[in-house]
């Protein structure tokens, strides 16, 4: 990835699931909860450093994300304190 989010932001691809049990949390994406893979992170704010890293699979409310078209693909940008776990 050629980008890097600017400060506490965390850019994202998107998982894409149905309504069902993943470990012990229903993801329902009806509810508005939304699943995606880390592929770039921000370097965080003064004096707190980022805790997501590239990589990690984070939950979020769908509300919460931008969509940002890069390269012909649409990835989810969201700020580090709007995700709500971290596998």
């Amino acid at each position: 990835m050629d980008y890097r989010p600017l400060f506490d932001k965390v850019l994202l691809e998107e998982i894409v699931t149905e309504n069902k049990l993943d470990g012990l949390v229903l993801v329902d994406s009806k509810a508005g909860m939304k699943k995606g893979k880390v592929v770039a992170v921000g370097h965080g704010l003064a004096g707190q450093p980022m805790s997501i890293a590239v990589g990690q699979i984070i939950l979020y409310k769908k509300d919460d994300a931008q969509d940002i078209p890069l390269d012909g693909k649409t990835y989810k940008l969201l700020l580090e304190r709007n995700a709500w776990m971290v596998k």
